[in-house]
């Protein structure tokens, strides 16, 4: 099977943007082993693939095509050229399993690192949290005004409701008055 490189270069991040991870899940589909390396001090990823010619092709149109990263920044990324790979052929099966064991890492320290997180906005929001009972405690106090008030309104508006038919009574008496 032909072993073909490549490189990934941002225009935006490559490095920590779930580019690797993509990579091997696509190679996958075209039916190739996959190799993704990130080179830090170069800002790139190095990519080697082995299959069949045409898949190989396929797969990388497809990378170039479409932005296959898991965080997107909107400015992408080139491809180099497809290249023949010169080197000993990769050991896929330690390759993958090390791969695996990177990924996991990052899982678990980034669910580290969301738990202290919470911990950190736990120990906020009890602080929060009384005020917010504070404010409650003051809302059912302007609710009991509230209800004090509401209640001399709905007495005004049922004299204001009375108070046409006052005026007309009055007003046919002071006529009846008149004429007397």
């Amino acid at each position: 099977m032909p072993i073909k490189r490549f490189y990934v270069k941002g225009n935006g991040e490559v490095i920590e943007v779930g580019l690797r991870p993509a990579l091997l899940a696509l190679g996958f589909e075209y039916n190739l082993k996959v190799l993704a390396r990130n080179l830090y001090a170069e800002k790139k990823v190095e990519v080697i693939v082995s299959g069949m010619d045409e898949d190989i092709q396929r797969f990388w149109q497809y990378v170039k095509g479409h932005d296959i990263r898991s965080v997107k920044d909107g400015r992408g990324y080139t491809l180099s050229r497809l290249e023949p790979y010169e080197g000993p052929e990769p050991d896929w099966i330690y390759y993958a399993s090390a791969f695996t064991a990177e990924q996991v890492f990052k899982g678990v320290s980034g669910m580290t690192e969301i738990g202290a997180s919470l911990k950190g906005m736990d120990e906020k929001l009890g602080g929060i949290n009384k005020t917010l009972g504070q404010v409650g405690e003051n809302f059912v106090k302007v609710s009991e005004r509230f209800g004090v008030f509401g209640k001399y309104t709905k007495e005004i508006s049922d004299k204001l409701d009375a108070l046409p038919s006052k005026i007309a009574r009055a007003l046919k008496e002071g006529n009846a008055e008149k004429k007397s």
